[in-house]
């Protein structure tokens, strides 16, 4: 009986050890300490926006886009182009 109660503490153990094993290095999850609201806002804020051109759909870097301010609204655009082509449509 105490050997039996031996091997399911072992086991127990056990498995334990791989479920922390797996949670830590497969699956890179800090299951010991949670993650302060410090810590989550510093790692968004290297998140760079995105914003889409309205002549031809691409998204394009917010900081490396050409702007355009029309009637209180930035547009944001990929190319001269697509700039030039925004303009001729407003002007018409």
């Amino acid at each position: 009986m105490i050997i039996l109660i031996k091997r399911i503490i072992s086991f127990v153990i056990f498995v334990l050890i791989g479920l922390v094993f797996y949670k830590k290095v497969i699956k890179g999850e800090n299951i010991f300490f949670s993650r302060g609201k410090k810590q989550e806002s510093e790692s968004n804020s290297n998140v760079e926006k995105m914003e889409k051109d309205p002549v031809c759909g691409t998204y394009i870097l917010e900081k490396t886009s050409l702007k355009l301010k029309s009637e209180g609204t930035m547009y944001h655009f990929c190319s001269d182009k697509c700039r030039e082509e925004y303009i001729s449509r407003l002007k018409k």
